[in-house]
Order: structure tokens, then C-alpha cells, then sequence
């Protein structure tokens, strides 16, 4: 699917069930694609090194719900 956007020292891949979030930190991307391998969205950060690691969280169970 997007391997190639995927590194070993600041990229991150999370499987969400159905979706998957994965960012390349050198490049500064990231985006989140469904089970058929479309790309739902995708982000590129203004940044001047490179982002660690990017999540995708749910609110269920917070306070504020």
C-alpha cells in the first residue's frame, strides 16, 4: 500500500482496525487510508528536521463525551 512513505527511524505505521495512519517523519507527511488501500487524508507538516511519530486517537470514554 504505501511502504514507501514508511521509514525505520522517525516513520510510524497504526493499523486502526479498518484504516491505517502511516507518516514518513524525513518528509513530514502523513495520511490515513481505508481497508481497500484509499487514501482518505492526507497532511504535510511546514517542518525543519522531521515529525517522530503520528497517532490517531478516539475520544470514547473521555469525560467530556
Amino acid at each position: 500500500m504505501c511502504s514507501g512513505l514508511v521509514t525505520g527511524l522517525t516513520g510510524s505505521a497504526q493499523d486502526l482496525n479498518e484504516n491505517d495512519v502511516i507518516d514518513s517523519g524525513f518528509a513530514g507527511v502523513f495520511a490515513e487510508y481505508d481497508a481497500e488501500h484509499n487514501l482518505i487524508a492526507s497532511y504535510m507538516m511546514d517542518v525543519e528536521k522531521f515529525i517522530y511519530r503520528v497517532y490517531k486517537y478516539s475520544f470514547d470514554g473521555y469525560y467530556f463525551e
